[in-house]
């Protein structure tokens, strides 16, 4: 598997509310990607917009600048697509995304969309990398298993739920001894 190295809290929001990470290059990598937190930790003043800030505060609270984890793989994301910022910036302007990201346009940047997101339970500390970088198997496995294991609970309990909606619309009680 792939990672990114991302600075924070870039990084964490791409886990949460953000759906597009912004890069000067494009890629035509698609499917899981780890995501890694750099060391970095934005400390200027004014070096975030005020949206921006505001979002930090309202998804991590008051004091997110130091409960980020940094230095760390902190989780993956599905990558579905890739594109010019320019096809679709229309679509983004004017929405909260517009705040997460830079989408200049008529800069040659590119978005990277995500679908879905994990959340590690517990941040694997590691060394990052330039623009994606291979993870250990080790790790990419113990994603693996949590990306199917996630996965094949949600689709059993999906499944249980149709069949048990059809039972019922048949008459049947599924759940009597």
């Amino acid at each position: 598997m792939l990672a990114i190295t991302m600075w924070q809290p870039w990084a964490s929001l791409w886990l949460g509310p953000k759906q597009n990470e912004t890069r000067p290059w494009r890629t035509h990598y698609l499917g899981w990607l780890g995501v890694h937190a750099g060391k970095r930790k934005p400390d200027k003043p004014g070096e975030l917009s005020e949206e921006l800030e505001e979002a930090c505060k309202i998804q991590f609270g008051l004091n997110w600048r130091s409960l980020l984890p940094r230095g760390k793989l902190i989780g993956a994301v599905n990558v579905i697509d890739c594109a010019p910022v320019e096809q679709v910036w229309q679509n983004v302007k004017g929405t909260p995304e517009a705040a997460l990201g830079n989408y200049s346009p008529n800069e040659g940047r590119f978005i990277i969309r995500r679908n879905s997101a994990l959340k590690l339970p517990t941040p694997i500390p590691m060394n990052g990398g330039r623009k994606f970088f291979s993870l250990d198997d080790t790790i990419t496995r113990e994603i693996e298993d949590i990306i199917v294991d996630r996965t094949m609970h949600g689709w059993n309990y999906i499944q249980q739920r149709r069949f048990d909606n059809a039972a019922k619309a048949l008459g049947y009680d599924t759940h009597s001894d």
